[in-house]
């Protein structure tokens, strides 16, 4: 493991803690939606009542000087066996009462998940960002988003099978980035490659109240990360350099990592170790068994600029998800051997991206309204997308204006700015009624 190599550039060391305004400055980001102040992070406390005052009173009480040890020659104190038979159960008492403090806060083996436990309720908590049953302990685990390298070079990523929620989109140059949202990783010794940010990604971060993970940063974001009232900014060639390490095996500026250790100490640096955030959360139902799932193959193209990047999901009837083809191979976590598999496609339609000043950069829309292709349970719908601000969730809605329920597991989100081509081949629609036509076999 070599040595960490920060840069001169950093811009972004007071960090303010869950909650704090800062003060921050908001020029230099190009014009879009409006920010809010997010929602407030929520500390849950569980405290026992004190039981140290009880004994040291009853201690007085029992004084031979106390008024309460003078009572007459036949009353509860002034006889010596009903004494002893009072401290007797007051001791039995705090034995009792310690017993089930102790016992009451140990965590149960939990059953595996089954597609019914997500209604049941088995696991008792449901995952606030794509709807899994957990234990609930556990649930609202503060969101930590990743910037990952998407380069050629970069490949394969590690660790990325790990995230609850992935983002996809444009950065400068027909190139792409993928942006990984978390509330775990367990066990993970790497997780990257990291790179730097956009103000697009800080924007999107912003729903969840996120401590973003990235390696340096555009001017743009630079404005928008100082801008946030909610983004935690962790920058792993800046002030949070320790959180980083770079491996010998990939050239630079593609072989930046994290792991799971670092991250765990970065949240207990930022005081989020211990929080629970509050978050909408999405609608979610069981997924079909395996004999109702749909028989006809269904795949999805995105080309985004050219072969490197284009991409393709495939359904897998078995696992009732879609496997990722990236530059057309299987798009594999190097840590885990896992195909990237999402529940959950969602294509984004938004305006045709506008060109910055420097070095080719781009803006464009990722929260507003529009046009929307999901596709899960082996079926498409064509929908609509809604954030009415960047700190609401986005939502995912069918023709008839009904909120789409999607299956609990990881949700792919692709960014699509201007007329990029989609084709879909094969599949179905999802319930489909007189007014949703689906055309397949074609680009659309």
């Amino acid at each position: 493991m070599a040595k960490n190599e920060p840069t001169p550039r950093d811009t972004n060391d007071a960090e303010p803690k869950p909650g704090q305004d800062g003060n921050r400055k908001m020029s230099g980001i190009p014009k879009r939606h409006g920010k809010g102040n997010g929602n407030a992070a929520v500390k849950v406390e569980v405290r026992a009542g004190s039981v140290d005052g009880a004994k040291a009173s009853n201690a007085n009480a029992s004084k031979p000087g106390s008024k309460a040890g003078q009572g007459s020659a036949g009353g509860w104190w002034g006889t010596k066996p009903m004494y002893w038979y009072a401290v007797g159960g007051l001791f039995i008492l705090t034995v009792v009462f310690w017993g089930i403090v102790v016992f009451s806060g140990k965590k149960t083996s939990s059953p595996a998940a089954t597609p019914d436990t997500v209604a049941q309720g088995a696991l008792g908590g449901v995952n606030l960002l794509n709807g899994v049953p957990m234990d609930p302990n556990d649930v609202g685990a503060w969101p930590v988003a990743m910037m990952f390298d998407n380069h050629p070079s970069a490949r394969p990523p590690v660790g990325v099978s790990k995230a609850r929620i992935m983002y996809e989109t444009f950065v400068e140059g027909g190139t792409t980035r993928l942006m990984g949202i978390f509330d775990d990783y367990p066990g993970l010794e790497n997780i990257g490659p990291i790179r730097s940010a956009r103000h697009y990604f800080v924007e999107i971060a912003e729903q969840y109240q996120a401590a973003y993970v990235h390696a340096g940063q555009s001017p743009q974001a630079s404005a928008a990360l100082d801008a946030s009232k909610v983004v935690k900014d962790v920058n792993l060639i800046g002030s949070g350099a320790k959180y980083g390490h770079r491996e010998s095996d990939r050239p630079a500026p593609h072989n930046l990592f994290t792991d799971a250790t670092r991250m765990t100490y970065m949240k207990k640096d930022k005081h989020i170790l211990a929080e629970r955030v509050q978050l909408e959360t999405l609608t979610f139902a069981p997924e079909p068994a395996l004999g109702d799932r749909p028989t006809t193959p269904l795949s999805i193209t995105v080309n985004f600029s050219n072969l490197s990047y284009q991409v393709d999901f495939k359904y897998h009837r078995e696992k009732n998800a879609f496997e990722r083809y990236l530059a057309g191979n299987l798009h594999v976590d190097a840590a885990t051997n896992e195909v990237l598999s999402p529940k959950t496609v969602a294509i984004v339609k938004v305006p045709p991206e506008t060109a910055l000043v420097e070095k080719g950069r781009i803006d464009f829309d990722v929260s507003g309204e529009g046009d929307a292709m999901v596709f899960f349970n082996g079926k498409q719908v064509n929908g609509t997308f809604k954030q009415p601000t960047i700190q609401d969730r986005m939502r995912f809605y069918g023709p008839d204006g009904a909120e789409l329920a999607l299956p609990p597991g990881l949700i792919w989100i692709i960014i699509l700015p201007g007329d990029r081509t989609v084709t879909v081949e094969g599949g179905q629609p999802a319930d489909a009624t007189a007014d949703q036509t689906i055309e397949t076999n074609a680009t659309q």
